[in-house]
């Protein structure tokens, strides 16, 4: 491979790289050099993240002496970064969004809706850009790599920028030959990022027709595109999730590599660092778990990076995965050694990754731990026994650890860390789950007919046992071991924000004491008794689906398309476990469809939904308005979904839409929404 390089994400989003000094960047990067490295790029500066910063102006702006302290250290320490990684020999690149002007500089007028990025078909919006780029690759001690991508972060699509892989190839250019005044040997990498079918092809066509691509370095096969996340799909054998026109001509990275011109280079930019709503998800984790760990855990996946790789490697001529924090190390080895070795087998990696960190005696437990907690997010969680396979194998690597690698080993500590905290999560769901069943067992104990008094006080009683059992929980980890262990990692750099959101899980109790003290406060007997039913049985019905649930919305069973996701915006919502989870379709996908089996034509029924558009969604779904059909026939017309808590809505089955015993449900996007979606579906009779 030409390129086997990371992407180290120093800026705000970080979880460790924005937090060192310059002293624990240099051992990364040469510890990174040794597995094979050649090219590191970081982010001196996103502007987008600097708000009411100029540091370059006359005289600089700053928001306050506390931004400008925290940016001359920032500042300092990547020039630093830079001249080290010339020194080792090695190519250094920055990454920077096409059309990101200091903060300070913008114009209300600049801004034609994508987020905190200015339009470049503005004249001067576009000066601004490039007196930018100049101001700041020349502040640059060493530069190889100027890597400008597509989008995620940058781009603009309004009508005088589209197709944007045409405007953003002349913006590129344009900032190339402003780099090589100060870098003569400066290259520019490009990337596809959130570009459509037709702008990729426009990309391709223009790339073609450039006379001279000697100072395009490539382009990156990257991560935030419609395409490739359903080339990701494709990746993960999802064949019954793929539209049937995901062939050969639709934009993979084979048919990208086929469509680029000769003389450029294709380099993969995976996302070897997320979790969840990214290019590589784990589809199969349980949502409570991807709610609790977020997007940023310490997470190990060896083997499937390893499938992955095998799969895209053979059409590129590089690569260099995107990482936003050291507990993601083992990923990045995983991809330098395929890097140098594409047939080393992943088990190999790993042992070799410990045996080198850990020494011999410990390196098998080590090894045995990280296939266990791979493999542990893949499975039901509750049931798993790979979580106390790993807890004994981390013991036994504590007890055979060398006395000389004990101390600052943040490997070891965050793979014993990842163990001790699964190991909380699954007794805090355990508990909470025992807690909900003597309130559904002591609501059972009342007779349907119970006077409007007596519910009351059976209703709040079952409150009362809610809230003291999220008290009896607590918030802190019981194992002195978990904050023992943050603390030693965080001193490294490196922030476990776990340990504060699986504080807060406590499954359905905080929804059971909303849903019970909302119907006392109603007065209404009926409320009364819908709420204990509620509580008793949430999934009573002819069918139940728990949208997203990669076990309780099975592939195989009613859903026919969509996509999978958790939402990590419910923190502070008293909601449902089933309703943070949701199945939705994007863009240019097939409206989101379930097929209900078992109708019985001589019955009524009704259809129930939750919905719930989540905050960080919003913008992508532009309006968030859907409509839903069954059997062809409306069951609402043009609805906004609501993002401040999920709402539950009922609609009559009318008997035309099931003419035999079947229907098929159709959510579709309305008005200028680009995206349907559902939390949990119900067929109940009338």
């Amino acid at each position: 491979m030409k390129i086997r390089g990371e992407v180290l994400s120093s800026h705000e989003v970080s979880n460790t790289y924005m937090n060192w000094d310059f002293d624990q960047w240099r051992r990364y990067i040469e510890d990174m050099a040794l597995w094979g490295m050649n090219l590191i790029i970081t982010i001196p500066i996103h502007f987008a993240d600097w708000k009411g910063m100029d540091p370059w102006s006359d005289p600089p702006v700053f928001a306050s002496d506390e931004q400008r302290a925290k940016f001359e250290r920032h500042w300092a320490i990547q020039a630093r970064v830079s001249e080290l990684v010339h020194d080792m020999g090695l190519m250094y690149g920055v990454w920077i969004p096409a059309n990101d002007p200091p903060m300070a500089r913008h114009r209300p007028e600049w801004n034609r809706g994508w987020r905190e990025y200015v339009c470049p078909s503005i004249p001067a919006a576009r000066e601004a850009i490039l007196r930018s780029r100049a101001e700041y690759v020349s502040r640059i001690p060493h530069l190889d790599i100027l890597f400008v991508p597509s989008a995620d972060d940058g781009g603009c699509w309004c009508a005088d920028c589209v197709p944007w892989s045409e405007t953003y190839l002349g913006l590129v250019r344009q900032q190339w030959e402003i780099a090589r005044r100060y870098h003569p040997n400066v290259r520019v990498m490009l990337s596809n990022q959130a570009l459509t079918h037709d702008e990729n092809l426009v990309l391709c066509d223009r790339l073609r027709e450039l006379e001279d691509t000697a100072w395009i370095a490539g382009v990156a096969f990257a991560p935030g595109s419609n395409e490739v996340f359903r080339h990701a799909r494709l990746t993960e054998e999802w064949s019954s999730f793929d539209r049937p026109d995901f062939g050969d001509e639709v934009l993979s990275v084979k048919t990208f590599r086929r469509n680029l011109p000769a003389s450029i280079d294709l380099y993969l930019y995976p996302d070897i660092t997320h979790s969840l709503r990214c290019q590589y998800p784990i589809w199969e984790i349980d949502p409570l778990v991807g709610h609790a760990y977020h997007r940023d855990p310490v997470f190990f996946r060896p083997t499937h990076f390893h499938r992955v790789y095998g799969l895209t490697a053979p059409f590129a001529d590089g690569s260099f995965p995107y990482s936003e924090g050291m507990y993601d190390n083992l990923n990045q080895i995983v991809w330098l050694e395929l890097g140098n070795d594409p047939q080393k087998a992943p088990h190999q990696i790993v042992y070799d990754y410990w045996r080198w960190y850990v020494g011999d005696a410990a390196a098998p437990f080590a090894a045995a731990a990280t296939d266990s907690l791979e493999e542990s997010w893949r499975s039901d969680f509750l049931t798993t026994t790979e979580i106390d396979r790993a807890a004994r194998n981390t013991f036994e690597l504590c007890q055979h650890l060398p006395r000389n690698r004990e101390r600052g080993n943040w490997r070891a500590d965050i793979l014993r860390l990842r163990v001790l905290t699964d190991e909380w999560l699954r007794e805090r769901i355990d508990q909470a789950e025992g807690i909900e069943k003597r309130i559904v067992t002591q609501l059972k104990e009342l007779d349907s007919d119970t006077d409007a008094q007596s519910l009351k006080r059976a209703l709040h009683h079952a409150a009362e046992i809610a809230r003291g059992g999220i008290a009896e929980m607590g918030s802190e980890p019981h194992d002195p071991e978990i904050p023992h262990l943050a603390q030693r990692v965080g001193a490294e750099g490196l922030d476990i924000p776990a340990i504060e959101r699986i504080g807060e899980v406590v499954g359905n109790l905080r929804w059971i004491t909303r849903t019970l003290d909302d119907a006392i406060a109603s007065i209404e007997i009926e409320s009364m008794r819908r709420a204990r039913i509620d509580v008793i049985d949430y999934e009573r019905g002819t069918v139940y689906i728990d949208c997203g649930h990669p076990r309780r919305d099975p592939l195989g069973g009613p859903r026919l398309n969509g996509r999978t996701f958790i939402t990590l915006d419910t923190e502070d919502l008293d909601v449902r476990s089933s309703q943070i989870s949701f199945a939705m379709t994007y863009a240019d996908d097939e409206p989101l469809s379930y097929r209900l089996t078992g109708l019985d034509r001589t019955r009524e029924y009704c259809i129930h939904v939750t919905y719930y558009l989540p905050p960080y969604l919003r913008r992508w779904c532009q309006s968030g308005e859907q409509r839903l059909e069954a059997g062809g026939i409306p069951l609402h017309g043009p609805l906004r979904l609501q993002s401040d808590r999920p709402t539950h809505h009922e609609f009559p089955l009318p008997k035309e839409a099931y003419p035999t015993d079947e229907t098929v449900l159709r959510f579709i996007p309305t008005g200028e929404s680009r995206a349907a979606m559902v939390s949990e579906i119900w067929l109940r009779e009338r």
